[in-house]
């Protein structure tokens, strides 16, 4: 499944297309999902059920909270159907809103 998702051309087309904002990832999910032979919904959140966020990002987020400059360069996958983000409060932790509105 590794190899199929991320070593295969068409496969790496897709997620940089994704991660560029070029499609959405309910596109992505169908799309990866007809390769696969497998059901399209909510397919990042299948793929991703076990993904734990990196203690160091959680740090610098909690730093950029108490008033430290930081940055963090990421990839965007978006929020629908699957919520990379949910359930952590970031917005309450960073103290800005993620979203760009307020």
């Amino acid at each position: 499944m590794l190899k199929a998702l991320y070593l295969a051309e068409q496969m790496v087309r897709l997620t940089e297309r994704l991660e560029r904002g070029r499609i959405i990832q309910s596109r992505r999910n169908s799309e990866v999902a007809e390769r696969l032979g497998v059901a399209p919904e909510n397919l990042m959140g299948r793929i991703f059920a076990a993904l734990l966020p990196e203690a160091s990002v959680v740090a610098a987020a909690v730093a950029r909270g108490a008033g430290a400059k930081v940055a963090t360069l990421s990839n965007s996958v978006g929020t629908t159907p699957w919520n990379l983000y949910a359930g952590y409060d970031l917005e309450d932790l960073v103290g800005v809103s993620l979203t760009g509105q307020g």
